[in-house]
């Protein structure tokens, strides 16, 4: 019988494995490290695996089990061989430049349709005001 890892598809996690999960104060730590694929270069094109360096990032995700949660993603940086250009591995659920995930910000986005102070859910997500106004700002919404 085939052993399947329902934890990753728990927190819907695609093509990411976990590490290891710990438990401070109230929060969730989750340490996730992405499966090893082969990735495309930005700069020429040329298909490459070759890992040159790992960094540690960490990534506010949504809460889990009632409890604040942050990934502590291990991010690949990939080296081209043919024109050493150095980039990251893309990664499906964190945009690029991003330390919050994509659900996270649909998450602020839906806490405020029910709760309609800025103040209040920046509060309840850990988060600074100015952080909400900003995810706020990438709504698309139109006048009738």
């Amino acid at each position: 019988m085939p052993c399947f890892n329902y934890t990753e598809e728990l927190l819907g996690l695609e093509d990411a494995f976990i590490k290891s999960i710990e438990k401070h104060d109230g929060k969730l730590f989750i340490y996730i490290e992405m499966y090893q694929r082969i990735h495309k270069c930005p700069q020429c094109g040329e298909m490459t695996s070759k890992v040159h360096d790992y960094r540690t990032q960490p990534v506010k995700d949504i809460p889990a089990f009632g409890q604040l949660t942050v990934l502590f993603l291990r991010k690949r940086r990939h080296v081209c061989p043919s024109c050493r250009k150095v980039f990251y591995e893309k990664v499906p659920f964190l945009p690029r430049y991003q330390r919050m995930t994509n659900r996270f910000s649909a998450y602020v986005i839906k806490s405020l349709k029910s709760v309609f102070s800025i103040k209040k859910v920046a509060e309840d997500m850990n988060i600074s005001q100015s952080t909400v106004a900003r995810i706020f700002d990438h709504v698309g919404y139109h006048c009738k």
